[in-house]
């Protein structure tokens, strides 16, 4: 200490990586002195995890993993249902206009059926139907 000119001792994590137990975010030390009380040294390992500081142990955050897979599955929806939207639009733009050939009747038919399918998928256990074969 250059104020006492006395000698002490401080721990030195500096180069060490540890984890933030609030996010599983990896962390370099850069400083002299003990390390935070959010980390460890214990790698959450990957996947959905929580740290659980009573048994000092990574455990498996089965609500953010069904909330990501929830939100996948809205997100595969939204995308499917846009794009049976604009296979839908032109195919109607000819029926509409007395345009349409029968194959294009029939691709109509389908992506539309396809598209109620869609909309009907549960996303907490989806079970996505198969896209039209494309006829056009």
């Amino acid at each position: 200490d250059a104020e006492t000119q006395t000698w002490s001792l401080q721990e030195d994590h500096r180069g060490e990586t540890v984890y933030d137990t609030t996010t599983g975010n990896q962390v370099y030390i850069s400083d002299l002195g003990p390390l935070p009380e959010n980390v460890t040294s214990v790698s959450p390992g990957g996947g959905y995890k929580k740290w659980d500081s009573k048994a000092q142990v990574w455990m498996n955050d089965e609500a953010a993993e069904a909330a990501a897979r929830l939100r996948e599955a809205e997100g595969t929806k939204n995308r499917l249902l846009q794009i049976a939207s604009e296979k839908i639009a032109p195919l109607q733009d000819a029926v509409d206009l007395d345009e349409a050939t029968n194959k294009e009747k029939a691709s109509l038919l389908a992506w539309r059926k396809y598209r109620v399918q869609v909309n009907r998928v549960d996303t907490l256990k989806p079970v996505w139907p198969e896209k039209p074969a494309s006829s056009l």
